[in-house]
């Protein structure tokens, strides 16, 4: 599901892109970065200053109000997990000053390795419903967020990700409606 997300330019956990290899520039490879936050950046999720959490009980709030809109029931409680689990993405992504680091965020990855490394993510699976199945390696930005994703998508409930992925689609989604 999250690569058809990826496809329709839906904002979710993994951001793919093909695009010049950084160490390769004659070679076009897929990266996988981090992403999936309804806020600018983990900050928005993780600093005390009073500016970030007025903005996060705003944010929780909108979460209320999109879940609300689609019809669910106690919405208030559903945003609640919604916005834990993104605040655990946002703990798990990298601050912007590392992810300028340009060789910090060059990691390769056979597919085998990457799998080794997100046991939830079947790679092989998600490219080829990409249509880039004949690729055999993946860069992966942010390998410790990717591991720690890797574990929520193993113990974070079925009905949790389902919520966060409306509020993700229709969130997007909104300026059309």
């Amino acid at each position: 599901y999250l690569s058809h997300l990826q496809i329709l330019g839906i904002n979710n956990p993994i951001a793919m892109a093909i695009q010049p290899d950084a160490k390769r520039p004659d070679v076009y490879t897929i990266y996988a970065d981090q992403a999936g936050l309804g806020m600018p950046d983990r900050d928005y999720f993780l600093s005390d200053d009073a500016k970030f959490v007025a903005m996060r009980d705003k944010y929780h709030k909108y979460v209320v109000d999109l879940l609300a809109l689609t019809g669910d029931e106690d919405a208030t409680d559903r945003a609640t997990k919604v916005v834990a689990l993104e605040t655990r993405l946002a703990r798990a992504q990298w601050p912007n000053v590392d992810l300028r680091n340009v060789d910090k965020v060059y990691n390769p990855f056979d597919l085998a390795g990457a799998g080794k490394l997100t046991p939830a993510i079947d790679w092989p699976r998600y490219l080829e419903m990409m249509g880039v199945a004949d690729h055999d390696s993946v860069i992966i930005g942010e390998p410790s967020y990717f591991k720690e994703l890797s574990r929520a998508f193993g113990n974070v409930p079925l009905a949790v990700w389902r919520d966060y992925l409306r509020v993700r689609v229709v969130d997007d989604l909104a300026p059309y409606l």
